[in-house]
């Protein structure tokens, strides 16, 4: 399938809010997700890239982003209605995880992508909700698909989110 069609973003798709804006929003809104990122900043900035230390960062940031989905995944299979969005967040929380510390693209591929399936109807039902959670997830899949060498994918992927929001991050 071409990247234009495989990635296209629906036309109906109101896209909101920079894309920082959304990131901080959502990882503040879990816990988990929390924990995660402050393991990731622990990582960039703990000296040496073969320091040991490094390896150990990049598996605590991961650690508690997969807790947080596994946690979402059964809440939103007893209760959809209820629980669905906070599992977006978290599969969206732990691809943007893993592209900040480099490791898991595939299950990040996986997780990101599941999050764009779940938001996708909840940003055509309540765009000031989910718009730009669904924005800040295509953002973060094509720093997965660069992340696995997909980069004519990645290219064409923020090549339409730019024409979606008018070449900007905020389509106003």
């Amino acid at each position: 399938m071409p990247a234009s069609s495989r990635w296209a973003i629906s036309p109906k798709a109101k896209l909101g809010a920079p894309v920082q804006t959304a990131r901080c929003r959502l990882i503040r809104s879990s816990q988990l997700a929390g924990r995660a990122a402050k393991a990731v900043d622990g990582w960039r900035t703990s000296g040496h890239p073969r320091d040991i230390g490094r390896a150990r960062k990049r598996v605590e940031a991961l650690v508690p982003s997969e807790e947080a989905v596994s946690i979402r995944r059964r809440l939103a299979e007893a209760n959809p209605a209820a629980y669905l969005p906070d599992l977006a967040m978290s599969l969206w929380a732990y691809g943007w995880v893993c592209v900040n510390v480099k490791a898991n693209f595939v299950e990040a591929l996986e997780a990101t992508t599941e999050a764009i399936t779940i938001y996708g109807p909840l940003a055509e039902q309540l765009p000031a909700v989910f718009a730009e959670r669904l924005f800040a997830a295509y953002r973060t899949l094509a720093d997965v698909l660069d992340g696995l060498g997909r980069t004519d994918e990645a290219a064409e992927l923020r090549r339409q989110l730019d024409e979606a929001t008018g070449g900007g991050t905020d389509p106003g």
